[in-house]
C-alpha cells in the first residue's frame, strides 16, 4: 500500500498503521486527493480523505512536566485530534486536527477550562 501511495505525483511521506487501517499522507501543495484515493482503490481497498489542518499556540503557564501533561490532556478532549505536542520549553502546542471535527478556537477553550491562556503563532 505504502509504495502505491508514493507512486502518487506529489506525495513527499507516507506513514501506514495497521492498528486503525490509515494512512497519513504528506502532500505537496499540487497533489490531488483524488489521485491517493485512486490509487489506494487500485489496491483493492476503500478509501476516503479526512481534510487536517496543523497550528501551533502559544500557551501560557506551562512551567513543568505535569503541566505539559495536564495542558495536552485539556487538548485531547476536543474531538478530531489527530496529533499533540506540547512543549513546556518552548511554550508552544504544535496540534493537528480534522477540519471538520474541530477548531483552533475549540482547542483554546479546552486549555482555557484547564487553566492555560493561548493563542495561535503564525509564521
Amino acid at each position: 500500500m505504502a509504495a502505491a501511495l508514493k507512486s502518487v505525483q506529489g506525495v513527499q511521506d507516507v506513514k501506514l498503521n495497521s492498528d486503525s487501517s490509515e494512512a497519513t499522507v504528506t502532500l505537496k501543495a499540487t497533489s490531488k486527493d483524488a489521485d491517493l484515493v485512486a490509487a489506494v482503490k487500485k489496491q483493492g481497498y476503500g478509501a476516503w480523505v479526512i481534510p487536517t489542518k496543523t497550528v501551533q499556540l502559544a500557551v501560557t503557564g506551562l512551567a513543568c512536566g505535569g503541566c505539559e501533561k495536564k495542558a495536552d490532556a485539556a487538548i485531547r478532549t476536543v474531538t478530531g485530534m489527530r496529533k499533540v505536542k506540547v512543549n513546556k520549553t518552548s511554550k508552544r502546542a504544535t496540534i493537528t486536527f480534522e477540519i471538520k471535527r474541530a477548531t483552533t478556537t475549540k482547542i483554546v477553550k479546552a486549555l482555557k477550562k484547564a487553566g492555560f491562556a493561548s493563542r495561535e503563532v503564525t509564521s
